[in-house]
């Protein structure tokens, strides 16, 4: 058990370093330009396409925090749909939702949850 922390901490890093991840978060912020005006989504959408100009993120830390929690459930899900491993998806995504709360409890004790990132 005591070698499973780090191999699950290999896994969410190589993913999160992933074209794959990249092409889920760059999708997830174009569906914003469909949205309906003064949504979520679309004020997302306008803060990234606007920071772009100039190099920057233009998500807030709790938009990224979440994009890492549903891309990981998506492919999790995905994989098990493939290739059944038991409670080893579990473990995983037991292990990612403690990484994200733990950032979330992080963010919002610094004060700055909803600041958008540079």
């Amino acid at each position: 058990m005591a070698e499973t922390a780090p191999r699950i901490r290999r896994i969410i890093d190589r993913q999160l370093c992933s074209a794959d991840y990249s092409d889920y978060v760059a999708e997830r912020i174009e569906t914003g330009s469909y949205a309906r005006p003064s949504s979520d989504a679309r004020n997302r959408y306008d803060r990234c396409y606007a920071a772009a100009e100039n190099g920057s993120d233009g998500s807030t830390y709790r938009e990224s925090i979440d994009d890492i929690r549903d891309y990981f459930r998506a492919y999790l899900a995905g994989k098990a749909r493939r290739r059944p491993f038991g409670a080893g998806y579990a473990r995983i995504e037991t292990a990612i939702d403690d990484h994200c709360d733990g950032l979330i409890q992080w963010f919002t004790r610094r004060g700055d949850i909803d600041a958008v990132i540079g």
